[in-house]
């Protein structure tokens, strides 16, 4: 899915997990959403979460090494994230840049990660439940900070 705000994507949640006979996760109220971590029902993966599926247990930037190209996901390929000082390390001397599609494209039109998993990078933007904040290494299940 894409084009929908964070909340729909909670409402979204809520209304397959009743489709599905599972308790929703979340209680909405206005614009204020809390998360029943009790509730079996689907919900948006963590920040945490999204990233180690996205990482897929490599130790590296992106599941597929140190740098991406559009063979391997949807992004604006003119542009290397080798080169942004935010992302990468520069131990990589092979900085390439690859094509840029302008638009989604369907889901499994790239290779997987190593989970199995399609799409982590790239594609269309992801909504996760909670913040970014850092978290040591050894964090179990860690949760972004509350506001």
């Amino acid at each position: 899915m894409e084009n929908l705000t964070w909340p729909e994507a909670m409402q979204f949640c809520n209304q397959l997990s009743l489709h599905e006979g599972l308790t929703p996760a979340y209680r909405i109220e206005g614009d204020t959403v809390s998360w029943d971590r009790r509730a079996d029902g689907c919900r948006l993966p963590t920040e945490a979460e999204w990233e180690y599926a996205a990482r897929a247990g490599s130790s590296t930037e992106f599941s597929f090494g140190h740098q991406i190209v559009s063979s391997q996901v949807n992004f604006e390929g003119s542009y290397s994230y080798l080169i942004e000082e935010n992302y990468v390390h520069h131990d990589n001397p092979e900085v390439r840049t690859s094509a840029y599609r302008g638009q989604p494209i369907a889901a499994g039109e790239l290779p997987a990660n190593a989970f199995g998993l399609r799409h982590m990078h790239g594609n269309v933007s992801e909504w996760v439940f909670d913040y970014y904040a850092p978290y040591t290494d050894n964090a179990q299940d860690p949760t972004g900070p509350a506001e």
